[in-house]
């Protein structure tokens, strides 16, 4: 469902009180009142809200606010970004989440917490206000002994075009987090408790931030079966982003007529993207495209290259001497680390990695569908929301709940 999302909403659709002006850092009044702040060689001028270290420390989440005033076509804007977890703003976590019926409740606690930070924007203003990134997420329980790790691990292998930047970051005790992304639009897999625990000591280099409202989650908390989740996100940070993906999402499974306009409307509001048919069908869309680029030669029945050989001859009786050894390599590569990492250490430009793996694709070889991998295909198009209360029956700390 919808985790992180930044809302634009334009003055004079909101106030705030004169009295936390000086809580913004710098202060908002230069933004109001004279002496106005000089734009300089600049054309945007920011104000960030800064929270309170006692909320932090108490573990009660806040939006990130920042005041903003723009040299804009047509004159001078005055506009609020609002940055938030929705299901943070709601359950003060996000490993539970949202539904679309959640939608009246997230928009009445966020204008509460806005309130309380002397900020006022009527309800249906934050119903109706612009979106300017949306990230939305899966969270996938393993509970049956499989760790995060391995699961990512087997997902690392696909053969993702380096066109998109990809990071994996290897943390202690064998965690796992990949991220894959552009300028304008990333996916990032990862193990979350691992994200969790790494936050305890800093957020720095994490691909999750404001995890302090949720890091006694866990304390104290016991229970009969292991508890592991990867979370699959599908982060987008631009209109036009969201739009193309969205658009070659429709192409690749079907959704409501609702969902299918969102692809061609030129101004996304808060209601629309607040909506799991939409987020299913993106999550969908990004997890198969890196499973669509897997060679499946790390998928394979046999195990030793004998035998992959002998059944590579056996199966591709016309393929040239060549084409079988060229893919025995790259099998045999493969079984130890991920196309990406096969493809630098090759040194094969774009070109020569594009004919080579169009080569190996026409081989033929025996496969099996990677069980971790199914089991996250299942979950999203299961999609039911995670709740924590379904694992856990000692929940004094689970949910902190809205303070």
């Amino acid at each position: 469902m919808i985790d992180t999302v930044i809302l634009r909403v334009n003055y004079p659709n909101f106030r705030i009180s004169p009295s936390v002006y000086r809580k913004f850092s710098p202060s908002a009044h230069g933004i109001f009142g004279p002496p106005y702040y000089s734009f300089g060689s600049g054309k945007v001028i920011k104000c960030v809200l800064q929270l309170k270290a006692k909320d932090k420390k108490l573990g009660v989440y806040q939006p990130r606010v920042t005041l903003m005033k723009a040299i804009r076509a047509g004159g001078v804007s005055v506009f609020l970004h609002i940055e938030f977890s929705a299901p943070k703003i709601l359950y003060n976590n996000n490993f539970d989440e949202l539904s679309s019926d959640d939608f009246k409740a997230v928009c009445a606690e966020l204008y509460r917490k806005l309130y309380k930070l002397g900020i006022e924007i009527k309800r249906n203003q934050i119903e109706r206000a612009e979106v300017k990134t949306v990230h939305f997420g899966k969270n996938i329980v393993f509970d049956d002994y499989r760790t995060a790790a391995s699961v990512i691990g087997d997902i690392a292998k696909a053969n993702v075009s380096t066109r998109k930047q990809a990071d994996m970051r290897v943390y202690r005790n064998d965690g796992e987090a990949l991220h894959f992304y552009s300028a304008s639009q990333a996916i990032a897999i990862y193990d979350k408790r691992r994200e969790l625990a790494k936050s305890r000591v800093s957020e720095r280099g994490l691909l999750e931030k404001d995890n302090y409202c949720q890091l006694t989650l866990f304390d104290n908390i016991r229970s009969k079966k292991p508890f592991e989740v990867v979370r699959v996100e599908a982060r987008y940070n631009t209109k036009r982003a969201f739009s193309t993906a969205l658009k070659h999402a429709l192409e690749y499974g079907r959704a409501s007529d609702s969902v299918t306009r969102l692809a061609t409307k030129q101004k996304l509001v808060f209601v629309d993207i607040f909506n799991e048919e939409l987020a299913k069908t993106l999550l969908e869309y990004e997890f198969a495209q890196i499973e669509a680029k897997n060679l499946d030669l790390n998928e394979t029945i046999t195990n030793t290259a004998t035998s992959f050989l002998h059944e590579i001859n056996t199966l591709n009786p016309k393929a040239t001497l060549a084409q079988r050894l060229e893919t025995l390599a790259i099998w045999s590569l493969m079984r130890e680390t991920g196309s990406r990492d096969v493809r630098k250490m090759t040194g094969a430009n774009s070109a020569q990695w594009s004919r080579l793996t169009k080569k190996i694709s026409k081989i033929y070889f025996r496969t099996r569908k990677s069980s971790s991998t199914s089991y996250i295909e299942d979950k999203l198009a299961e999609f039911k929301p995670v709740r924590l209360l379904e694992y856990f029956t000692e929940l004094n700390k689970v949910r902190a709940g809205p303070n």
